[in-house]
């Protein structure tokens, strides 16, 4: 489960980490608004030695409980949005 503490800056994005109902662990990485398709993303590992599959959220939704989908929008909404939720800060 994703909280505040969780999330950290990578470049201009916020990475943090993910657990799925079927058992796979990952990160989520935000690095735009929520009307961009590619905004938010869930990088899994692949079956392949060190390889990664990026999905992007809103294919990943039925393996997340709802509240890590809660945070995960809150968090891109306050990193990127602009509907006036109080800014992200992160150390």
């Amino acid at each position: 489960m994703n909280s505040a503490t969780d999330w950290i800056r990578q470049g201009a994005g916020l990475v943090g980490p993910i657990s799925l109902r079927n058992g796979s662990v990952g990160k989520v990485v935000l690095v735009g608004p929520r009307d961009n398709a590619k905004g938010a993303m869930v990088v899994l590992a692949s079956g392949d030695a060190g390889g990664a599959q990026a999905v992007p959220l809103m294919d990943a939704l039925k393996l997340m409980h709802p509240r890590q989908v809660v945070d995960i929008l809150c968090t891109q909404e306050r990193a990127f949005g602009e509907s006036g939720l109080t800014p992200i800060e992160l150390p």
